[in-house]
């Protein structure tokens, strides 16, 4: 997975299709 800072300035966590987890706070985003 990636994770960058989303627009309001939290973690956005993009999952990959291997397999998606939760790493904690943040919008999940599958549009990568």
């Amino acid at each position: 997975h990636i994770t960058h800072k989303s627009r309001q300035g939290g973690p956005v966590y993009h999952y990959d299709y291997q397999g998606p987890e939760n790493h904690g706070n943040g919008e999940k985003d599958t549009s990568q």
